[in-house]
């Protein structure tokens, strides 16, 4: 396991990279983000990217799921992926003052998903005009819907 000291996660196990491309998954508050953040930032970590998926219909999860994938500057390829799960209507917590880079994938995950982030500084569209009906990455979005703008 990494020798990282991680607060706010509250499991973490190894993971084969030959089968899943990651060496560290973690599970942490959507909320401690900004803390788990800091620990890779000071560890000398990148973020690398953040994404989100639309797992409110699988029942162990039934929430939306932000991965945040963080990898040493220096070494070999030791990426970390911290999943923080969202309910529906709860926000997750930016880590823009941590990770400036962070903004556009929440603006991403924000737009695609409708998943806020308290403390982002500005939640505008990044691919979609403004205005736009919905939210493209749920499942229950109707992509035979086309929205004349």
């Amino acid at each position: 396991m990494s020798e990282l000291i991680l607060p706010g996660v509250t499991a973490s196990r190894d993971v084969d990279y030959a089968e899943r491309g990651l060496r560290h998954l973690h599970q942490a508050p959507a909320g401690d983000m900004p803390a788990v953040a800091a620990a890779f930032r000071d560890a000398g970590y990148y973020l690398e990217h953040i994404t989100c998926l639309d797992l409110r219909l699988v029942e162990e999860v039934a929430a939306f799921r932000v991965d945040y994938q963080f990898c040493p500057v220096e070494g070999r390829v030791n990426r970390h992926v911290v999943q923080a799960t969202v309910a529906e209507g709860q926000p997750a917590t930016s880590i823009t003052g941590i990770y400036p880079g962070a903004e556009w994938y929440e603006r991403e995950a924000h737009e695609l998903y409708g998943v806020q982030f308290d403390g982002h500084p500005g939640l505008t569209p990044l691919l979609l005009y403004e205005g736009f009906d919905g939210f493209p990455g749920r499942r229950e979005y109707p992509f035979h819907d086309y929205q004349e703008f």
